[in-house]
C-alpha cells in the first residue's frame, strides 16, 4: 500500500472518530420497541440483564488499547 493510501485512510479514521453525532446501530423496528436502559444500572447489577437486548446511550471510543461505550466522556477521565 503506498504512502498516500495510508495517509489517506489515517485521515479518514480521524474525521470519523471527532464525529459528535449521536448514531444508533441495529435494528431501527427493534429498537424502538427496546427501552433505554441506564449504564450505571447495568454496572450495579449486570446479572439482571443475562440473555437481555439492551439500548444504552454512552460514548463509543475505538482507541487502539481501549475499546468500550463509556457513560461520562473519557476526555473528562483523562
Amino acid at each position: 500500500m503506498g504512502k498516500n493510501k495510508i495517509k489517506i485512510l489515517i485521515f479518514i479514521g480521524l474525521i470519523i472518530s471527532c464525529n459528535s453525532n449521536k448514531i444508533e446501530f441495529g435494528n431501527t423496528e427493534l429498537s424502538k420497541k427496546i427501552k433505554l436502559t441506564n449504564i450505571s444500572d447495568l454496572m450495579q447489577n449486570p446479572t439482571e440483564f443475562d440473555n437481555d437486548t439492551l439500548k444504552i446511550v454512552g460514548e463509543l471510543h475505538l482507541d487502539l488499547e481501549n475499546k468500550g461505550i463509556f457513560f461520562k466522556s473519557r476526555k473528562n477521565l483523562d
